[in-house]
């Protein structure tokens, strides 16, 4: 994820101009059945896993189909916006999708997915073992007693909130703050790039720490910077990965360990 939005003959954020020198409008050059093939796996794949842990949380006989169909008309339009904000400013999102051999992505899935995950995971459960019981825990954690709950737990918090806030959120917050920058890169400031980028990781990771609540919010926040970072440095599989991966070693040796 290297874009150069500074081009002379691109907008604020990367999309080439009009002839006439017109800023485009907003959806113009996009490719529609990237976007569109994007929202379509993510919403589904974010749908499913969200409605296999409300199934197991209420011990459901029957798969709740209208509840995925809410679902999927909630997460396809982030996709399908994240897809949409990452081809304007030129990011590629998926790891699969960048110029490197398939060693290296292997690599790199290791090194910043599984790794920072288990770190994460680690450090979680040495900072909240003591509160295993504590009522500002909510109930569906302490009440967790398997394998396969701390799974699909993991699996519909590492899809669904990385979906929202890394792939949509932080792409988004790039995309505004490319624009606000151009006219001091235009001026010669050509390398406040990072600047967004920054903003963007922090952005997201601040509202991802504000829906964890105030007793969750400093490790959320801390664990949003660096699934943004991961995210921005080895794609949208290593920020999932790295997510599930300090999820299910928190919930396993948290709730279901004990």
């Amino acid at each position: 994820m290297n874009p150069d939005p500074s081009s002379d003959s691109t907008t604020a954020a990367g999309v080439p101009s009009t002839p006439t020198g017109h800023t485009p409008w907003f959806f113009q050059g996009i490719d529609w059945r990237t976007a569109a093939r994007y929202a379509a796996i993510l919403g589904l794949l974010a749908s499913f896993s969200q409605c296999l842990s409300d199934l197991n949380l209420q011990k459901g006989q029957q798969w709740p189909w209208w509840e995925f169909l809410r679902l999927f008309c909630l997460f396809a339009p982030c996709a399908f916006l994240g897809a949409v904000f990452a081809l304007k400013t030129g990011l590629e999102p998926f790891l699969a999708n960048r110029p490197s051999a398939w060693l290296g992505k292997g690599r790199q899935l290791m090194i910043f997915g599984v790794i920072p995950g288990a770190a994460i995971g680690l450090s979680f459960h040495r900072m909240y073992a003591p509160f295993r019981f504590s009522p500002r825990i909510p109930s569906y954690l302490r009440e967790m007693d398997s394998f396969y709950d701390s799974f699909v737990l993991s699996l519909r918090a590492a899809v669904t909130e990385e979906l929202v806030f890394r792939f949509f959120l932080l792409a988004a917050f790039y995309y505004i703050l490319s624009r606000m920058l151009q006219p001091l890169r235009d001026r010669g400031w050509t390398r406040l790039t990072w600047l967004a980028v920054l903003g963007s990781i922090l952005l997201s990771a601040w509202l991802f720490g504000l829906i964890h609540g105030s007793f969750g919010f400093t490790t959320a926040f801390l664990a949003g910077v660096l699934f943004g970072g991961i995210f921005w440095r080895a794609g949208f599989e290593s920020a999932l990965l790295s997510h599930f991966v300090a999820d299910f070693i928190f919930f396993n040796l948290t709730y279901v360990g004990e």
